[in-house]
């Protein structure tokens, strides 16, 4: 609440007590009955001095003008007396569900002296409107001689929850009944019956799929998923508040109450709450048979390497030389390699249960036990956190969570907590990494539709002072910080085709790269159209003008562009930086992958990031270490060390999904994590690898991304808090002879899985179609003489198994069209819940076209596409997605399914106009194609590719060839 709403609250308080006989004084009630709005308190019969009365936002209180609410956290009441007994009452008051809800408390007196506490029974009513929801609470049965009525409203977090909106005392209907208890999951069809105690009272109510409410006549049939909404009136008193029952249907379920699989069976499933406590003791034992390497100093550092080899106690974590070897070492000067776990919080275990409460055998009540599993409100909730709760009966508490975390982290052989883990471990004495405020931090940095950091936004400079100001003074001195990154996956590979097409009233780099573009050509617009194959009268047409860098002039420009913004961003930030924190590495900004696969993009910014920071970050994730790459990043920054701060395997055997490497077993994951890690350290110039992240993902998904959120199994303990027993081993086997690996003194692990090599380029002739296919999905005859490419497992580039899955291909073109007949074998066809650009997700099929310049062989150039074709069809519309520009061009497609649902046919003409290609016979273009198969229309779980790989979507260079040939009988 602002200062200026606060004032005004006080002011109405005020009023409030000088209209009064005597602020707090009683107010005699000559009634038998009340029906109280709480426009006023000319009703109550006193009332304490911090409750007064709320009339802002009345659209989230049901557009009531007037609550009564305290003006301090202290409890605060007030008292209703009646000439009759109080034999019921019902009261209505929003809560807001940002904090815990904490109930109204009700007392009932025959004198108004001496009080008892009197038990309620509440209700949610309706859904919550800007996080405030309605509850309700409902007295019967009063004992004889009750006068008087006092309503207690409490809660520490703050003042203005809850709002009280209406009294009724012996005024209102008690609430609908019914014999099929709310949230209750139903074998089969059922008939549900609704009663009210009111005597003769009418009952209405309506499903979720009405609009309105009818008279209840007699039983409802129940046969599916439902909510029924109902409400009681008696002649003489009030409707009762709406209350609502759910009902589930047993087939519907996917997830039971202890958030896994229901239809994935495991060995190390939980089946009852008996069994998370036993783990306590397991726990324990598990636990305690581990110990940390005793060669290992208070940070994780080799004890005694700092004398070893003549290392600097610095008194922070610092680079040196070691033997030859890049090396980060601790605050005591000993050798530390940063073995980290990202995410060591609850934030990626919850997920949004709202609007799909079917699929869930069991979510708790907001307000109960298990109150600290949700994330502030009733939509987010932690199943993980919930079998914490069973396992322990205590509430979840997150310095706790973080305390047991770190310990058990140092028995498995970890030293760092990695980005986005809390803010505790210093006080745990582990070492950790911290992000800078960033581009996700301030609103004017960012670019619609980019991860970008608009470092050419007025006054960039002193924002960014203004933000270091404030955070980092407060961890300037802490030796267990080991340092911060500056940001997280910047989009560089989309600048060149991002940054030009950008208007320069609401992009500031795009008014830069103009001004770069100007001096560039000296003023020389012919100049300049020339070289970008444009027609610009002057160079200030060009700011809003959207651009396309379209040739390799252009390309090249863009290149230069690219340069000067990371030149400008990591110096600015690097100057800052060291102006509030001379202390602690500045690691880098944590490069995408798929972004610096392209050599000349990377070795730009490489040698850029080089002369500013300690150390290069890359979110590596990969099947295996490709050591050419990480070396030419070291070579190229003047032999900066690497970090990797990003990498992971998981299986499905969980039923979740494997992730951005999935593999088959958690024994293929350990030994691909032994094969990782222990590569690394061996290079002699990475200092750290760290593992994404402590806890699996919910199955349905992170809380943030709605129904559609990543679900992996990327933690070292699953949803029961059970810890992957077969990987850890491996991983703790590794991380606690990591030290031997870095310093040469014995070889790497290394397991050969016998994974697929890229080769050359592939080439492909497309023929010549006389007579153009009919486009509906069931295949053609003009497609009978063309050959096809079969895909199977040997062209998976992305998850594992699915080894059955295969899809054949066949292309064909005339002067209009490419045309495309995919027809896709697999389990389960046609699952894609996407119509927009997360449509790679679910089942689809890709197509890459490179038009022009097919020698260069790095990042996408402007004119490149990439189509992804969705398999699925809704109401009876397919649905496609172009990729690498703003523009959705049309085309015609059909899918059908095969024969007993073995697979799909997709059919497409695309125009050749939207790929940018002249056709002609002999017209030579980069060329790819593959499919992505989901097994629930939510989650990639593998991807195949022709030629290329799983960065195709930004990176044409391994993109095949194509040729458009004659007939295919020619």
């Amino acid at each position: 609440m602002n200062g200026r709403k606060v004032r005004f609250r006080m002011l109405i308080w005020l009023l409030t007590a000088a209209l009064l006989p005597a602020f707090g004084a009683p107010v005699r009630a000559e009634t038998a009955r009340i029906v109280d709005p709480l426009n006023d308190f000319s009703l109550t019969y006193k009332h304490s001095w911090n409750v007064g009365l709320d009339s802002s936002n009345p659209g989230n209180f049901g557009n009531d003008t007037a609550r009564a609410v305290r003006n301090t956290t202290d409890p605060g009441y007030f008292t209703y007396q009646l000439d009759t007994d109080v034999q019921h009452f019902t009261v209505g008051a929003y809560f807001w569900t940002g904090t815990p809800v904490v109930d109204l408390r009700f007392f009932v007196s025959p004198d108004g002296v001496t009080y008892t506490e009197f038990p309620v029974a509440a209700y949610p009513s309706g859904k919550p409107v800007q996080s405030w929801q309605l509850f309700v609470y409902e007295g019967e049965g009063l004992p004889a001689g009750t006068r008087y009525l006092k309503l207690q409203l409490e809660g520490a977090a703050k003042a203005w929850t809850p709002q009280v909106s209406k009294v009724m005392i012996n005024a209102g209907t008690a609430s609908v009944q019914a014999d099929i208890p709310s949230g209750t999951i139903l074998d089969g069809p059922a008939k549900l019956t609704l009663s009210a105690s009111a005597p003769g009272a009418a009952i209405y109510y309506k499903r979720d799929t009405d609009a309105q409410y009818t008279p209840y006549q007699g039983p409802i049939d129940i046969a599916s998923q439902t909510g029924i909404d109902a409400y009681a009136q008696a002649d003489g008193l009030e409707p009762s508040y709406p209350k609502t029952f759910r009902y589930f249907m047993k087939s519907d379920l996917l997830v039971d109450r202890y958030g896994q699989s229901i239809k994935t069976p495991f060995a190390d499933k939980v089946s009852s709450d008996q069994e998370l406590q036993d783990d306590l003791e397991r726990d324990r034992t598990y636990y305690g048979s581990l110990a940390v390497p005793d060669d290992r100093d208070g940070y994780g550092g080799l004890l005694g390497s700092a004398a070893d080899y003549g290392l600097q106690k610095t008194g922070f974590f610092a680079i040196q030389q070691a033997g030859g070897r890049t090396v980060m070492t601790d605050p005591d000067g000993n050798i530390f390699f940063s073995l980290g776990v990202n995410g060591i919080t609850a934030n990626e275990t919850y997920t949004q249960v709202t609007g799909r409460e079917g699929i869930y055998e069991w979510i708790p009540s907001f307000t109960g036990p298990f109150a600290t599993a949700f994330r502030g409100n009733p939509n987010d909730f932690s199943y993980f956190l919930a079998n914490r709760i069973k396992k322990t009966e205590q509430p979840y508490d997150a310095n706790a969570f973080f305390a047991e975390a770190v310990d058990r982290l140092r028995k498995w052989g970890f030293n760092t907590a990695g980005a986005w883990s809390g803010s505790t471990a210093s006080a745990q004495h582990f070492p950790y990494a911290k992000m800078l405020p960033s581009s996700s931090d301030m609103a004017w940095a960012q670019v619609d539709g980019l991860h970008y950091f608009d470092i050419f936004a007025d006054g960039a400079e002193q924002k960014i002072d203004d933000a270091f100001a404030a955070k980092l003074p407060a961890w300037k001195d802490d030796p267990y910080l080991i340092g911060y990154f500056m940001e997280n996956e910047i989009h560089f590979h989309k600048i060149a085709s991002a940054i030009p097409a950008a208007k320069a009233s609401k992009v500031a780099s795009k008014r830069r790269l103009v001004d770069l573009l100007k001096e560039k050509y000296n003023g020389d617009i012919a100049a300049f159209n020339t070289a970008w194959n444009t027609n610009a009268a002057d160079f200030s047409e060009l700011y809003e003008a959207p651009l396309s860098a379209g040739t390799p002039q252009a390309l090249d420009d863009m290149y230069d562009f690219i340069g000067l913004y990371a030149d400008t961003l990591y110096g600015t930030v690097a100057k800052v930086f060291r102006k509030y924190d001379p202390n602690h590495l500045l690691l880098g900004d944590r490069w995408l992958i798929g972004a610096v696969r392209n050599e000349r993009l990377r070795d730009l910014l490489a040698e850029t990031a080089g002369k500013y920071f300690d150390a290069i970050s890359i979110n590596y994730y990969d099947r295996n270490l490709d050591t050419d790459f990480l070396r030419s990043v070291h070579d190229k920054s003047g032999g900066k060390p690497v970090l990797i701060t990003e990498f992971n395997y998981g299986t499905s055997d969980q039923g979740l999904n494997g992730g951005v490497v999935s593999v088959e077993t958690q024994d293929e994951r350990q030994l691909r994590y032994r094969n990782y890690v222990e590569q690394a350290a061996s290079l002699g110039f990475v200092i750290g690898t760290h593992w994404f992240n402590y806890v699996d993902q919910p199955l349905t998904g992170r809380w943030w991304e709605g129904y559609t959120g990543e679900r992996y199994n990327t933690g070292l303990v699953n949803v029961a808090d059970r810890p992957y027993k077969t990987f850890l081993q491996g991983v703790k086997t590794s991380n606690d002879d990591i030290y031997s690996v870095l310093l040469g003194q014995r070889p790497p692990f290394h397991y050969d899985f016998g994974d697929p090599v890229s080769g050359e380029p592939q080439s492909i002739d497309i023929p010549h179609l006389n007579i153009p296919p009919v486009i509906d999905g069931n295949g053609d005859p003009a497609f009978e003489d063309v050959p096809a490419v079969q895909l199977t497992a040997a062209n998976r580039v992305v998850g594992a198994g699915g080894d059955d899955i295969q899809a054949e291909y066949r292309f064909g073109w005339d002067e209009s069209n490419l045309y495309v007949l995919a027809q896709v074998r697999e389990p389960t066809p046609m699952l894609n819940s996407y119509r927009n650009s997360s449509v790679w997700k679910g089942d689809g099929v890709e197509l890459f076209v490179g038009p022009e310049d097919i020698q260069i062989r790095e990042g996408l150039l402007s004119k490149d596409r990439q189509l992804i074709m969705s398999a699925a069809v809704a109401n009876g519309s397919p649905y496609w997605r172009w990729f690498n520009t703003s523009e959705q061009a049309d085309i015609r497609m059909a899918v059908q399914p095969m024969d007993g649902g073995s697979g799909y046919t997709l059919e497409a003409a695309v125009p050749w106009t939207a790929l940018n290609v002249n056709p002609a016979q002999g017209k030579e273009m980069l060329f790819d194609f593959g499919f992505d198969d989901s097994e629930d229309g939510i989650t990639r779980m593998r991807q195949y590719m022709w030629n290329g790989t799983d960065a195709n979507s930004g990176d044409r260079g391994l993109w095949g060839n194509a040729v458009l040939a004659g007939p295919a009988d020619m």
